[in-house]
């Protein structure tokens, strides 16, 4: 009597155990099934993709790739990893048939390309790459002036001339330069403190660039900074400096930078950096954090 109920108990014991295997077994087909079929998906998306763009398809399907297991899977894998390093191929071979591009569109145009310690310059721009993106940005004085652009030679070349005009030429005369800085300035001040200093006002450079941007945008306020801002910090830059350095405040001496502590250079948010020259604005300079008007009244 006691063996019968024995044996009854382990019965039910080895059943449930059959029951929750067979349980775990679907449960590891289906996830299984969905793996191989979101994988298939993603496959089929880059294969759909590959003609028109390469890179980036392959980019897209390797960084979301999701490892896979079992043996048919497993190749899919191995094909994954193979492609993670034909896709570093692929942009090495784009990086470098950009640079001879790029290199022959100067020299059609009679622009200079120079080679910098890290990229290229064109006219006043450093040209920084994003070998991942592959993509191409615009530099000057530190900030981006133009991001994203295609690595496509004569796109480059046609950016950087125009925005060389945009930032180097037409600068205003040193008279409406020295009025504009000064209501820039006093207003600053005022957000800034609440009154206006009596004698000397010193005020953070970024506070006037946002004054500068209301004063040359009107209503239209400036994106502080941003890539394609209406009044991009490069800008900025030129007028000030074109301010600071005229006949007219050598005479005067208003108008005077204070150089930046070193805590506050490369914080956009508290310093500015200052070419040298402003025909080279990828060169050497020095970052500024305030302006000084000294004697407004």
């Amino acid at each position: 009597m006691d063996n019968g109920v024995s044996d009854k108990t382990s019965e039910g014991r080895a059943s449930s155990a059959a029951r929750e295997l067979l349980d775990r077994a679907i449960q590891a087909m289906d996830a299984s099934m969905k793996t191989a079929k979101r994988g298939k998906a993603a496959l089929n998306r880059a294969k759909a993709g590959f003609s028109q763009r390469p890179i980036e398809a392959i980019a897209k399907l390797v960084a979301g790739w999701q490892t896979c297991s079992g043996p048919g899977l497993a190749q899919a894998d191995g094909c994954i990893d193979s492609l993670r390093e034909t896709l570093k191929q692929l942009r090495s071979e784009r990086l470098d048939r950009f640079q001879v591009d790029l290199s022959q569109a100067c020299k059609d145009a009679g622009k200079p390309l120079r080679r910098l310690a890290a990229g290229f310059a064109i006219g006043p721009f450093s040209l920084a790459i994003d070998d991942q993106r592959l993509s191409a940005a615009l530099v000057y004085a530190k900030v981006p002036v133009v991001k994203d652009l295609p690595l496509d030679g004569t796109l480059v070349l046609e950016a950087a001339s125009g925005h060389e005009e945009q930032i180097l030429a037409g600068v205003p005369q040193e008279t409406e330069l020295a009025k504009q800085f000064e209501e820039a300035i006093k207003v600053a001040a005022i957000r800034q403190e609440g009154r206006l200093p009596e004698g000397t006002i010193r005020v953070d450079l970024p506070s006037v660039y946002d004054e500068m941007a209301l004063i040359r945008l009107g209503l239209k306020r400036a994106s502080s900074g941003k890539a394609g801002s209406g009044y991009p910090v490069a800008r900025f830059v030129v007028e000030l400096v074109s301010l600071v350095r005229s006949g007219l405040n050598e005479r005067s001496q208003r108008f005077r930078l204070e150089t930046a502590v070193l805590e506050n250079t490369r914080n956009a948010k508290k310093a500015i950096f200052i070419p040298n020259d402003l025909t080279v604005g990828h060169g050497e300079g020095t970052y500024h954090q305030a302006i000084i008007l000294m004697n407004w009244r």
